[in-house]
C-alpha cells in the first residue's frame, strides 16, 4: 500500500507514458482509467496538492475495501466462525433438513464421517450453481438454473465439500448429498447473508452418519438344546436366533457328551453363510449342499431374513431341522445365539467303545458307618461346572432351570427350591444365589418354588 507520495513523484507521474501509468495504478490500488481521469481532473494542481489528493484518494479506496471485507451490512462486525458437528441416521427417514449457514468470503467445509470417525465417501451432490460454488466450481447462470450433479466428478472425490455462496443473500435453498452405499440423500437447508450486528457463519461442520446400532458390547445367549431327529412334535424344526454381524456356532453331541460328526448340511446361501461359505446374491433361491467337517457348524446371516437349515448327522436316523429366526421377526429373542450345544439322543458313531459310564446306572452304596452319604459333585453343579460325563436334561415349565443325569442320579440347578417331591441332598453356589439339589432316582415331574418370590412351577423332565 502506498500511503505517501512525494510532490516530485506526483509531478513525474503526470508525465508518465500510458504503460507507466498502468504500473502506478496497481501500486495505488486504482485502475489505469481511474488514474488517468484523476490527472485530467487535477491538471491545474500544484505538485504538493497533487500528492495530497492522490494520498486521500488511495486511502478512501482502501477504506472502502475494508468496509466491504466485513461481509455484511455497514455496521456489522466480522462474522463469528462456528465449528460444530451433527449426527444423522442412515437407516431412519430424515424428518427435517440440516441447517447450514454460509457467508460471503467464508469457505464452509462440510465433512462426512461414520461412528468411528472414518471418512464416508460422497457419490453425488445436487445444488444450484447460480447460488453456490462447491469444491471450486464456477458460479454461473441465474438462480434456479439447471442443477449440477457431482457423481464421479473430480470436484466431489473424498468426504469433504467446500461450499461458497455466489451471492450475498441466499434463502430457502437446498444442497443434497448422497453418500456411497447410502439409501437416501442428506438434505441441507442453506442460507447466506445477515443483517445482524454480530453475524455467525458455519466454517466447519462435521456430519456423523450413524446406522443407529449401539456401540455397547452386545449380550449373547449360550444355550443347550436337546433335539430328537425322529420327534416331529415341534413340526420337525427347532428355532434358533442368529443375528447380523454375529457368528453362531452349533455343536452336536450325543447323550454321553461325545461329538457327533456332521455328514451333510443343506441351506439357502443367499440368507445364511455356513462355515465361511460365500453369501449368494439377493433373490437367488437355489439351495446349497455342503459336506460336514467335524461336529460344529458356524452360521452367520447374510441378510435379515428367516430360513431353515437341514443337518444330517452321520448314521443318524433322520436329519435335524433348524429354523433360523430373523431378529426382526421374533422380538421374543432378546439375545442373539452365539453358541449352541445340541444333544442328540443316542450314541455317536465317534464314541469310544468303552464309553458307557453315563449309561451305567446305578451307583453303589456310598454311605459311611455313620449313615452320612457325601457327594462332592453337588458343589461342582452348584458352581456351574458339571463333572465330565454329566448328561444334560431339558426341563420344561420353568425359566432358567437346568437338569443333569450323572451316575444314575438327577441333579437340578437354578434359583429355586424343591416343593414336591423333596430332594435327597442339596447345596448352594459360592455366590449364594443358585441352588442345586439331587434326587437319588430320576423323577419325571416335580414342583419347584422361586427362591425370591415363592411362585411355584410344575416342571417336567424330557429325557
Amino acid at each position: 500500500m502506498l500511503k505517501h507520495v512525494s510532490a516530485m513523484a506526483a509531478v513525474s507521474l503526470s508525465l508518465l507514458s500510458l504503460s507507466a501509468v498502468g504500473g502506478a495504478a496497481q501500486q495505488l490500488h486504482m485502475t489505469t482509467e481511474e488514474l488517468q481521469q484523476f490527472f485530467q481532473q487535477n491538471a491545474s494542481a500544484t505538485p504538493e496538492q497533487l500528492a495530497q489528493r492522490l494520498q486521500n484518494l488511495n486511502d478512501r479506496t482502501l477504506d472502502m475495501q475494508r468496509e466491504q471485507s466485513g461481509r455484511g451490512y455497514s455496521f456489522a462486525k466480522p462474522p463469528t466462525l462456528n465449528m460444530r458437528s451433527v449426527k444423522v441416521y442412515s437407516k431412519t427417514p430424515q424428518v427435517q433438513a440440516q441447517p447450514l449457514t454460509l457467508g460471503t468470503g467464508i469457505i464452509t467445509a462440510l465433512s462426512f464421517v461414520d461412528d468411528d470417525f472414518r471418512p464416508q465417501a460422497i457419490s453425488r451432490v445436487t445444488y444450484d450453481p447460480a447460488l453456490f460454488s462447491v469444491n471450486g466450481s464456477t458460479c454461473s447462470g441465474a438462480a434456479g438454473g439447471n442443477n449440477r450433479g457431482g457423481g464421479g466428478g473430480e470436484a466431489f472425490d473424498g468426504n469433504v465439500l467446500n461450499i461458497f455462496p455466489c451471492q450475498f443473500w441466499v434463502q430457502s435453498a437446498t444442497i443434497n448429498v448422497m453418500l456411497k452405499g447410502g439409501a437416501q440423500p442428506i438434505i441441507f437447508s442453506v442460507s447466506a447473508g445477515s443483517s445482524d450486528a454480530e453475524p455467525a457463519v458455519d466454517a466447519q461442520v462435521t456430519v456423523e452418519v450413524s446406522d443407529g446400532a449401539s456401540n455397547a458390547f452386545p449380550e449373547f445367549a449360550s444355550r443347550r438344546l436337546t433335539i430328537n431327529p425322529v420327534d416331529r412334535r415341534a413340526s420337525g424344526v427347532t428355532p434358533i436366533y442368529p443375528s447380523l454381524g454375529v457368528i453362531t456356532d452349533v455343536a452336536f453331541i450325543d447323550g454321553y457328551g461325545n461329538p457327533w460328526p456332521i455328514e451333510e448340511v443343506n441351506y439357502q446361501p443367499s440368507i445364511v453363510s455356513v462355515s465361511g461359505s460365500e453369501c449368494a446374491a439377493e433373490g437367488e433361491n437355489s439351495g446349497k449342499s455342503a459336506e460336514g467337517n467335524g461336529n460344529v457348524l458356524y452360521l452367520s446371516l447374510c441378510r435379515d431374513r428367516s430360513s431353515n437349515i437341514s443337518v444330517k448327522l452321520k448314521d443318524a436316523p433322520a436329519a435335524l431341522g433348524l429354523l433360523l429366526v430373523s431378529p426382526g421377526t421374533d422380538q421374543a429373542a432378546l439375545k442373539p445365539d452365539a453358541t449352541l450345544t445340541v444333544t442328540v439322543p443316542g450314541r455317536s458313531p465317534a464314541a469310544p467303545a468303552d464309553n458307557n459310564a453315563a449309561a451305567s446306572a446305578l451307583p453303589g452304596s456310598n454311605t459311611d458307618s455313620t449313615g452320612f452319604q457325601p457327594d462332592r459333585f453337588l458343589a461342582d453343579f452348584a458352581n456351574g461346572t458339571p463333572p465330565r460325563g454329566a448328561r444334560f436334561v431339558q426341563l420344561l415349565g420353568a425359566p432358567s432351570i437346568e437338569g443333569y443325569l450323572y451316575n444314575g442320579q438327577l441333579y437340578l440347578r437354578g434359583r429355586y427350591r424343591p416343593v414336591n417331591p423333596t430332594a435327597d441332598a442339596s447345596a448352594t453356589s459360592a455366590s449364594g444365589g443358585v441352588n442345586v439339589w439331587r434326587y437319588n432316582k430320576p423323577v419325571n415331574s416335580l414342583i419347584v418354588a422361586n427362591s425370591a418370590s415363592g411362585q411355584e412351577f410344575s416342571v417336567t423332565a424330557d429325557y
